[in-house]
């Protein structure tokens, strides 16, 4: 996971980061930061690449073709 640079922007409204024990899948309703937050709310928690990428697919709508090869780019298994 070295060669990856988290978060990894998807698309306007969600993006992909690390905690240290997992993959965070993380949605905004709104592409303009607020004052209080950034406004990232965590959808889902992954320590596998297959279940990131079917809640990518399943949840984010269109990603281009690139950011789903850096997600491909992740190890199989969180270390």
């Amino acid at each position: 996971m070295d060669d990856v640079c988290l978060p990894i922007y998807l698309n306007e409204r969600w993006r992909v980061r690390a905690d240290g024990l997992q993959w965070i899948l993380e949605h905004r309703k709104s592409p303009k930061k607020t004052r209080k937050s950034s406004g990232w709310k965590a959808r889902s928690f992954h320590t596998w690449r297959a279940s990131l990428l079917r809640e990518v697919g399943r949840l984010c709508g269109e990603v281009p073709e690139h950011m789903l090869a850096s997600l491909a780019d992740l190890p199989e298994r969180f270390s």
